[in-house]
């Protein structure tokens, strides 16, 4: 017997060790490593790094391979025959192959780009098996916009934006996180003490019915009265079923948001008070308005439509580019001769592109992305003016929703004596059981309030971190990582 107990003690303590209490910071924490959105969030950050080592990497040289291995031709050419003086038509075939080698580099601070390159071209005639390889061993050369736009310029500005823009949507998609999972977790809690709430009451209820059955037997109560205890009863055993419905739903819910398979390890513990944590208004607001997602979305666009402006001015009456290079070269008949004797060449090309007649195509252009500038400005100035209007609300509500909890909390403890004490009336006769039945629903709809309250200042609290990227109680930025 003893070695029973010894056993059963020990499964009941084991059982124990792995149903912990989780308390709500854990969860949030579980929330942000575990879940769905969580992994959404990191793989686009990830994404936006490299999107941005990606940019870092074409400013760096580019070395590139071009091969034609073989091409085979059979066509008819036309060629003119100056011993007959007429145009005759004759089938040809023939081999082509050709390498290239390339090294080239951005110049950002220009917006051109130098380069090197190496050429080598071999061509044979079947007909008469004639063949003749071309070289260039070496050529250096520069391409340059002449009108002024510097396209690397502008990918600098935008490039490094995208890059803080990713790091802030990733720290406040982790806050958003973290209020998805208080709201679930409050709501659990408060489902899990309606429940305890409700067993409660079905066990006072019971007792009651019990209680009037026996007086009834003795002529104390009428079966209307006694009618009235077994309706209690039963809407009480009623409530407990549905009660637990609705906490293995949300359980199960809850274990697809932290992707986890085991809802029997839910075992919440529950609040009891909220922390004084101190949110500065100035300093929340200057947080808010360096941080913000949306006013950082609008710069940026107000950027890119910049961009697009300097580019519309500068092509709008000409567009011109330079290219020049340098290098040797040689035909020969052979591979060892094509590099003897090189040949000195140089090239410059200016071209230019001069618009005549457009019909007012690169004016309306031009005048559209001004206007999109404006509505950038006047879009950065209204979310300026709706996350300032939002800090200072939800930094107000931080003392609010502390006094609201204190509230709720005394008016839980006075629903919970409130209901002894009908209790206690009706079992002396003085109270109806009706009154009973009000302090039940005062103490239920008490108790609901005091925990939604809770729920209410800790969303408020993560909302302001979501807004600002701080931790006002350790007083430090928020990692997007």
């Amino acid at each position: 017997m003893n070695t029973y107990r010894i056993l059963i003690t020990a499964i009941l303590f084991s059982a124990y060790s792995w149903c912990y209490s989780q308390s709500l910071q854990e969860m949030i924490t579980i929330a942000k490593h575990q879940s769905l959105d969580a992994s959404y969030i990191k793989h686009k950050r990830v994404n936006a790094e490299l999107a941005y080592k990606y940019y870092r990497a074409n400013l760096l040289p580019e070395i590139k391979l071009t091969s034609i291995p073989m091409r085979y031709s059979s066509d008819v050419v036309e060629r003119y025959s100056y011993d007959d003086d007429r145009t005759v038509y004759r089938a040809q075939q023939s081999l082509y192959s050709a390498t290239n080698v390339m090294l080239k580099q951005n110049v950002g601070f220009l917006g051109g780009y130098v380069y090197m390159e190496s050429d080598l071209r071999y061509y044979r005639t079947l007909q008469n098996e004639t063949s003749q390889f071309t070289s260039v061993p070496f050529r250096i050369g520069y391409n340059q916009n002449l009108v002024g736009y510097n396209p690397y310029k502008w990918a600098r500005k935008v490039e490094k934006m995208n890059l803080s823009l990713s790091e802030k949507e990733t720290a406040a998609g982790l806050e958003e996180i973290a209020i998805e999972t208080i709201n679930r977790y409050f709501t659990i809690v408060i489902l899990k003490e309606q429940l305890k709430q409700a067993r409660t009451k079905f066990l006072t209820c019971d007792s009651l019915y019990q209680t009037g059955v026996y007086r009834s037997k003795l002529g104390g109560i009428n079966n209307s009265d006694l009618y009235e205890l077994k309706i209690e009863r039963n809407r009480s055993e009623t409530e407990i079923v549905e009660l637990e419905s609705k906490i293995e739903t949300e359980k199960f819910s809850f274990a697809q948001f932290l992707q986890l398979t085991d809802t029997t390890l839910f075992h919440f513990e529950v609040p009891t008070d909220v922390r004084d944590i101190d949110v500065p208004l100035d300093k929340a607001q200057n947080l808010a308005l360096e941080n913000s997602s949306l006013i950082l979305n609008c710069k940026r666009s107000k950027i890119q439509n910049e961009q697009a402006e300097a580019q519309a001015k500068t092509q709008r009456f000409l567009e011109a580019s330079l290219s020049v290079n340098v290098g040797w070269h040689q035909v020969a008949d052979n591979f060892r001769g094509v590099y003897k004797g090189l040949l000195n060449e140089q090239s410059a090309l200016v071209n230019v592109t001069i618009p005549l007649a457009d019909f007012g195509r690169r004016k309306t252009q031009l005048a559209q992305i001004r206007e999109n500038i404006e509505l950038d400005i006047i879009n950065e100035k209204k979310a300026t003016d709706n996350v300032i209007e939002e800090v200072v609300g939800r930094v107000s509500y931080m003392t609010i929703n502390r006094r609201k909890v204190n509230s709720c909390a005394e008016t839980y403890e006075l629903a919970q004596m409130f209901y002894k004490e009908a209790l206690e009336s009706y079992k002396l006769g003085r109270n109806p059981f009706s009154k009973v039945c009000e302090a039940l629903i005062r103490q239920k709809m008490a108790l609901a309030d005091y925990y939604n309250a809770m729920r209410d200042y800790w969303v408020n609290y993560y909302e302001i971190r979501r807004m600002t990227l701080y931790d006002f109680e350790k007083e430090c930025p928020l990692s997007p990582k």
